[in-house]
């Protein structure tokens, strides 16, 4: 570099540090200019070293850079990564970011992942009696594809509401066959059509109202005043 710089300045017949001092403001410049790709090629090769998930992949990237849906990995190169997404787009992500994101693969191991699906029943239903209810319902939804066999389903108590006891129904899907919603709504379907065969109906939170009056109707100290209760929805309103 030096003897490169010497020959430039006889050459084009300038002093000596004039070439030095544009050499080292163009160097700055194009380091500048390349610190992003710089940072994607060094962070593919880790990438490639590491091997956080491979083509064909289910991943889930976040990160301060990158938020990401579930996605398979179509591309990898020196610079960029694509994922498809269950929307069918297409993500490029620099590599730079998924270096500095947690990646949550789904394909390793194991394809199978775990769904967990919340439902509350009345807690007059016998706990016993009430997850072999639900097992079987989930057991159900393995027709429909959208779930595997293997784990099986489960069921099992999640807490105790005040108006019914929730119970946390755990399935097993494949990324690559259905997605979560899919899978989801697939095993809700087939619940409630089985509860609905038990003539058993999911709990929800009850509201009492209660009002109170005399022989003669309302009390005259009591009896609400219907333009007063309105008057505030008249000024909102307006």
């Amino acid at each position: 570099m030096v003897s490169g710089i010497c020959i430039v300045a006889f050459v084009f017949d300038q002093p000596l540090t004039s070439i030095w001092a544009a050499s080292g403001v163009l160097t700055l410049v194009l380091g500048i200019a390349l610190q992003s790709l710089i940072l994607d090629a060094f962070a593919g090769l880790m990438l490639s070293a590491e091997r956080p998930f491979s083509i064909g992949h289910w991943v889930a990237l976040s990160g301060p850079r990158v938020q990401t849906p579930d996605g398979r990995v179509e591309e990898m190169n020196w610079r960029t990564t694509r994922m498809w997404t269950r929307d069918n787009n297409t993500m490029v992500i620099p590599n730079s970011a998924i270096a500095q994101a947690t990646v949550v693969n789904y394909s390793v191991r194991s394809p199978a992942s775990r769904l967990d699906i919340s439902i509350v029943l009345e807690s007059e239903i016998p706990v016993p009696e009430a997850l072999a209810l639900l097992v079987e319902g989930a057991r159900s939804a393995l027709e429909s594809g959208r779930i595997v066999a293997d784990p099986p389903p489960k069921a099992v108590v999640d807490k105790i509401e005040s108006f019914g006891i929730c119970y946390k129904v755990q399935v097993h899907h494949d990324l690559a066959v259905a997605s979560k919603d899919a899978a989801r709504t697939a095993v809700v379907e087939c619940l409630m059509r089985h509860l609905a065969k038990q003539g058993i109906r999911t709990a929800w939170p009850k509201e009492i109202q209660i009002a109170v009056t005399t022989e003669q109707g309302w009390p005259p100290e009591s009896k609400p005043n219907i333009s007063a209760l309105l008057e505030p929805s008249k000024t909102a309103a307006e």
